[in-house]
């Protein structure tokens, strides 16, 4: 609450940028530290790791941050995993996504969290895969175009312009018909 009333008192007085630049590293660190001490003695697992999150947006390098969040992280990743052995899917997103907020780096548990929502709304992760269209006879890209600033670059420079192999050349566009209009005359 004193944040949220701190942030909105800001808006009505004169910015003072020349303080704010030369001391936004102490005020940062101490509103980091502020927030951990009040993480801690929190009892609820999530609102703590709310707190954490909060606190990690601001500076996610503070040691004092970084020993309360990795191990809260690790305990949510456990109840994680615990809810998805039992079928509980909403829980498991839930205690994923509260370790992710607290230490983004837990790549893994990134990904778990992305299976168990997708268990959660009921997506077939085969079926979502085989929806993805592949295509055919990719085109391999090429840098410029012909006569273009690259190949006249490379005359310049005596470098022979190469050409593109008749397989890696993008396929000729068939032509458009033209279309009667409709409700015609």
């Amino acid at each position: 609450a004193a944040a949220e009333a701190f942030r909105d008192a800001r808006r009505h007085i004169a910015r003072n940028d020349k303080w704010f630049l030369a001391n936004v590293d102490d005020v940062t660190t101490t509103q980091v530290r502020c927030l951990v001490e009040r993480a801690r003695p929190v009892a609820d697992p999530l609102a703590q790791a709310a707190i954490l999150a909060t606190a990690r947006k601001l500076d996610h390098h503070e040691p004092s941050l970084v020993a309360l969040a990795e191990p809260l992280a690790e305990v949510h990743v456990t109840e994680g995993d615990a809810a998805r052995a039992a079928e509980d899917y909403d829980a498991a997103y839930r205690a994923y996504a509260a370790a992710l907020s607290i230490d983004a780096t837990l790549s893994w548990t990134r990904r778990a969290a992305e299976e168990v929502r997708d268990l959660r709304l009921g997506i077939d992760p085969e079926k979502a895969d085989a929806a993805v269209p592949v295509k055919k006879n990719p085109v391999a890209p090429r840098t410029g175009s012909p006569g273009g600033a690259l190949d006249r670059a490379k005359k310049r420079a005596g470098n022979p312009v190469e050409e593109v192999p008749p397989a890696l050349e993008a396929p000729e566009e068939a032509p458009v018909e033209e279309q009667p209009a409709l409700g015609g005359d």
